[in-house]
């Protein structure tokens, strides 16, 4: 699967201008595939110059299109292409250690977050005309002969947060960034009941958990008991199985969206567990 960060800044065929782990990007589609799974390790919002695009979660569906604007959190998504016009976005990388350092800086001046149960893992962002006009102010940073300076940029990445936090109009995100500062570390259910269904291979994980493979692996045994290679085997299973029970899904869609490398892995895998491949299993509960 594609960490599409990685992709932006080692392809070099995009516009960036980056301090740090910050990242600001001026994005083209060039992939030609219509459907696309990819996964980042930082959160990022996305603001749609042209073209729509729909995101997919484990949960719900986001069309967006010119004019409005996503925030992605850190995990693995499915993106559905549309080629009747070219997809052109600002996409703005931003790692949850800096959006916790803006908050502890500005406890001092009584901005207040707010607690709300689990969201999924992408926020839609109302752009009001201040936000708006924020993103286009980035945009004019692209079409200098001179990048800015560092500390120009890391500015405008505060100004970015800030906005959110000063404005009530995005609550659920405002909660989101307030909910990052109550906990020392990342929590793995969190990242990993949101993403065992997307073909990510542990480092990958442990990435998105903000730990070291050694770390990762210890601390899942802590929270579940099991290895985190056998616990997403019977996971990924266990939801093939559901697939294949409740919808017309053919094998290669639901290897997709079990998160199995490939028709053979989830064959084996299921073969194994059931005595029966997918589509025997499939035929004699409809016999049945």
């Amino acid at each position: 699967m594609l960490n599409i960060q990685n992709y932006i800044t080692d392809s070099r065929l995009f516009k960036t201008l980056k301090v740090d782990d910050l990242l600001f990007v001026e994005f083209k589609c060039i992939i030609d595939e219509t459907k696309t799974g990819f996964w980042t390790h930082n959160n990022y919002f996305v603001y749609v110059l042209g073209g729509k695009k729909k995101f997919v979660t484990t949960q719900n569906e986001y069309m967006v299109e010119g004019g409005e604007s996503l925030f992605i959190k850190r995990g693995a998504y499915v993106s559905h292409k549309y080629f009747d016009e070219e997809f052109c976005a600002l996409m703005i990388f931003i790692p949850d250690d800096f959006i916790k350092n803006i908050i502890f800086k500005l406890n001092s001046l009584g901005i207040s977050t707010y607690d709300v149960e689990e969201s999924d893992g992408i926020l839609p962002v109302y752009t009001d005309e201040a936000l708006v006009s924020y993103f286009h102010s980035v945009l004019s940073y692209f079409r200098k002969s001179i990048t800015p300076p560092k500390d120009l940029l890391r500015i405008k990445f505060e100004e970015l947060i800030i906005n959110i936090l000063a404005n009530n109009t995005n609550r659920e995100l405002k909660a989101y960034f307030g909910n990052l500062c109550r906990s020392a570390k990342i929590r793995i259910s969190e990242i990993m009941e949101s993403n065992y269904t997307r073909n990510l291979n542990l480092e990958e994980f442990a990435r998105l958990c903000g730990r070291s493979l050694s770390t990762f692996k210890r601390d899942f045994l802590k929270v579940y008991g099991i290895p985190p290679g056998k616990w997403l085997t019977e996971k990924r299973l266990h939801h093939a199985r559901m697939l294949l029970e409740t919808t017309e899904l053919g094998v290669n869609e639901i290897t997709f969206q079990s998160g199995f490398e490939n028709n053979s892995h989830l064959v084996k895998i299921f073969k194994s567990a059931f005595g029966l491949s997918p589509l025997k299993y499939r035929h004699e509960r409809i016999v049945v």
